[in-house]
């Protein structure tokens, strides 16, 4: 099982964990409104204390880290009973080169994908 976690449980937590993320739209008391980013917990925002940057919440981070490696870690032992999972090296290496890759997808996305996601009525109030 220990080589189970590190060739496939790792590089499929990392991917899950920049992948699937829900969409919060919050209205802070001493900040303008904003978008949160994050599942089970949002761990990213707009930086509201200056423009053009980024917060990040790194407990919540920890534990959506957590979730989605427990998650795997339960279903890759699963099927692992039913199936004696051993990966080849080309699954090894193309499963860390996807993780790899979607952790690089953030620092080529816009710092606040907000300003391109500003449909009428919900994030443009004032007029």
């Amino acid at each position: 099982m220990k080589h189970l976690i590190l060739k496939l449980i790792l590089p499929l937590t990392l991917f899950s964990f920049v992948l699937i993320t829900k969409w919060a739209y919050v209205l802070p008391e001493d900040a303008p409104a904003d978008m949160l980013f994050g599942f089970p917990l949002p761990y990213r925002c707009s930086g509201w204390h200056t423009s053009l940057s980024t917060q990040f919440f790194i407990a919540e981070m920890v534990f959506d880290l957590l979730v989605y490696f427990v998650f795997w870690l339960f279903l890759i032992s699963f099927i692992n009973r039913l199936v004696s999972l051993k990966p080849g090296r080309a699954i090894v290496v193309a499963t860390w080169l996807i993780a790899v890759l979607s952790l690089c997808l953030p620092l080529i996305m816009p710092p606040n994908p907000t300003m391109y996601l500003k449909p009428e009525g919900i994030l443009n109030t004032a007029k």
